[in-house]
C-alpha cells in the first residue's frame, strides 16, 4: 500500500486518494468506540460494504472532496479528511476529520492535514469560507481548528446524544484571507 496517488503533498502527511482497499482499515475506525466518541457515526455499526461504497461514490460528484491521510514516515493510512456540501456559487463547504490510529492523536498530523485542505480551498477551490461543528467536550478537536484559524461561531447546546450523555455542538468557521 506504499504507492499512493497523492493529490496534495505535505512534509509529514500526504492526502491520498482513497481506494477500496481502504475500506476495511476505515471501518474498523469508524466502529471503534474512542476512535468515533467525538463523529455523530458510531451509534450504527458501519460494514465494510458501507465503506466500499463510500469510496466508491467519493470522487463522483464536485460536492465532496475526500481523501485519506498518508502518514509518510511509517507509509501508512491513518485518517481521512474532507470537505462536504461544497457550494461553489457561494464559496463554502464543511469540513470534516479523523484520525483513526491512535497512535498518531496529538502529534500535529491534524493540524497538518488541516493545513494543507484550508489552503486548497482557499487557493485551488477559492472558497470564501469553510465551516465545521464540533462536540464540545472534544478539546484537543478545538485547539486544532482554533490553531489553523478557525473561530467559533455559536454553540448548539445539549445538542448531541453521544455516550449516554448530551453534548453540545460548537459551530466553527475559517476565512479565507483573501476576502478579509
Amino acid at each position: 500500500m506504499g504507492n499512493r496517488q497523492i493529490f496534495l503533498r505535505g512534509h509529514s502527511v500526504d492526502l491520498v486518494l482513497l481506494t477500496e482497499n481502504d475500506a476495511e482499515t476505515m471501518a474498523r475506525w469508524i466502529n471503534d468506540a474512542e476512535v468515533n466518541q467525538f463523529l455523530s457515526m458510531g451509534a450504527q455499526p458501519l460494514t465494510h460494504e458501507d465503506e466500499v461504497t463510500f469510496v466508491q461514490n467519493a470522487y463522483k460528484t464536485d460536492a465532496h472532496v475526500v481523501l485519506g491521510i498518508w502518514h509518510n514516515a511509517d507509509q501508512k493510512l491513518i485518517g481521512n479528511t474532507g470537505f462536504h456540501q461544497i457550494d461553489q456559487l457561494n464559496q463554502t463547504a464543511s469540513f470534516g476529520i479523523v484520525i483513526g490510529e491512535k497512535d498518531y492523536w496529538s502529534k500535529g498530523v491534524g493540524s497538518e492535514a488541516l493545513d494543507l485542505m484550508l489552503s486548497y480551498a482557499f487557493t485551488i477551490r477559492n472558497l470564501r469560507n469553510v465551516t465545521l461543528s464540533v462536540f464540545g467536550q472534544n478539546a484537543r478537536a478545538i485547539r486544532c481548528y482554533e490553531k489553523c484559524g478557525f473561530v467559533p461561531v455559536g454553540t448548539y447546546t445539549a445538542h448531541r446524544f453521544k455516550s449516554g450523555a448530551w453534548q453540545d455542538e460548537h459551530l466553527m468557521i475559517a476565512h479565507n484571507p483573501l476576502y478579509a
